[in-house]
């Protein structure tokens, strides 16, 4: 009988308790910022009673040596912020939990965020304003401070009392690596049939600012063109 019973218990599986217990956490995520990363995280059930602790670590991807948060951390933590990171660098981040209900670690778990630095404001001015009919009028967009890498800040130009015919085109201006500002020319055409000024306005496409940089003030600048025959007839 007691062999018959030993052997029908022998036919159910039970989990060990460390088994049960390790369990890591989930949805891991780095959020970045200027030279930091914000690590989140959901921990399992069960984690934050007893004894539970949290371990993080990273490194920059591409290295060997991990950095470790020296603290201990309580179970129930869910976030923490890892400074003193270089931007535009990514960096592979590692959490775990330790179970002192069993002695267990969890596995490691894995992701990745790159440090950025605050979007550049970016704004522009125009000269000579007013500009002669016929002449050029020199378009500036200019940084609050140098990028490092080139950065092409897109334009459009809306006519007021010009037509299209007044003046040419001008879709981007450039601003080269580790320079404040770029420029792009306009020109006006020469001198028509009327003696009216007439206005455009250049203005940042701000649907389509790369993301290292955000619209300034101004974001836009109106130009008036002079009728060349208003210029001519005024200095008689």
């Amino acid at each position: 009988m007691l062999a018959a019973l030993l052997g029908a218990l022998s036919l159910f599986h039970v989990a060990p308790a460390q088994a049960q217990s390790a369990h890591p956490v989930t949805n891991l995520a780095a959020t970045p910022g200027d030279g930091t990363l914000t690590a989140t995280w959901t921990n399992p059930s069960g984690a934050g009673t007893g004894t539970t602790e949290i371990s993080i670590r990273w490194r920059e991807q591409g290295t060997s040596a991990w950095t470790t948060h020296l603290n201990t951390l309580v179970g129930s933590t869910t976030s923490l912020e890892i400074t003193g990171l270089t931007n535009d660098r990514t960096y592979e981040v590692e959490v775990r939990l330790f179970w002192g209900s069993s002695s267990s670690f969890s596995s490691w778990v894995r992701t990745t965020g790159t440090p950025l630095e605050p979007p550049t404001p970016v704004s522009l001015s125009a000269s000579p304003n007013p500009v002669t009919e016929g002449s050029s009028v020199t378009v500036t967009a200019t940084l609050s401070r140098a990028l490092s890498n080139a950065v092409m800040i897109p334009v459009t130009i809306t006519d007021n009392t010009a037509e299209s015919g007044d003046h040419g085109t001008l879709t981007s201006i450039t601003i080269p690596a580790n320079a404040i500002s770029g420029t792009g020319t306009i020109t006006t055409t020469n001198q028509d049939t009327d003696y009216e000024d007439e206005t455009f306005t250049v203005s940042l496409d701000t649907a389509n600012l790369p993301s290292s940089v955000t619209a300034g003030s101004p974001s836009s600048v109106p130009v008036t063109i002079n009728d060349l025959g208003r210029t001519l007839l005024s200095s008689t």
